[in-house]
């Protein structure tokens, strides 16, 4: 199955993903796409990404009462200001990645 696959059957509910699945479904979604998928996958396990330990930290919760899950490199642990690197998630089938960098560089 696409990871595209898989996420659009969360949406729809038919599966549940926990933050950390998503995450990397997430990921690979946004690299497997036309050509070169494997050249992708390939840099992106050999750069900065391929080397962190995915391991969130719960940030603040918002007024709709979701929380930030705070991966290694947001400007919340310790990144430069403006990078995010976070799911924002609610116990339900409501969970967003927000990333403002590439992850292959």
């Amino acid at each position: 199955m696409h990871p595209q696959e898989a996420l659009a059957e969360h949406r729809s509910k038919k599966i549940a993903l926990m933050p950390p699945q998503h995450y990397i479904l997430t990921t690979l979604a946004d690299l497997l796409v036309g050509r070169q998928q494997r050249e992708r996958v390939e840099q992106l396990s050999a750069g900065s990404f391929g080397r962190m330990v995915i391991c969130p930290q719960a940030g603040k919760r918002d007024a709709n009462g979701r929380t930030a899950l705070v991966y290694e490199g947001d400007e919340a642990r310790g990144g430069p200001r403006g990078r995010l690197h976070r799911s924002i998630v609610l116990v339900s089938p409501e969970t967003k990645v927000g990333r403002s960098y590439d992850l292959c560089s």
